[in-house]
């Protein structure tokens, strides 16, 4: 998943994704493309707007977006 928005973005993002500075880093690329991401600004929610912009539209078929990062997936933490 990241991998893929990194390539669609031409992008390098951080490897720590809990990190402050990889929240500013992903608030600007959403402030940079015009993605709305109402509060809070947490990573795992800057993150899934900017899956769901940039590469859920591309999925036409039954489509899995694999290895998405533990902290968008609290149950598996």
């Amino acid at each position: 998943m990241v991998s893929g928005l990194q390539e669609a973005l031409g992008v390098t993002l951080p490897t720590d994704l809990e990190a402050p500075e990889t929240r500013q880093v992903l608030l600007d690329l959403c402030t940079k493309h015009n993605v709305n991401c109402p509060a809070p600004h947490t990573p795992a929610r800057l993150l899934d707007k900017l899956v769901g912009e940039f590469l859920e539209e591309q999925c036409v078929n039954p489509t899995f977006i694999c290895d998405h990062p533990q902290l968008m997936s609290p149950l598996a933490k």
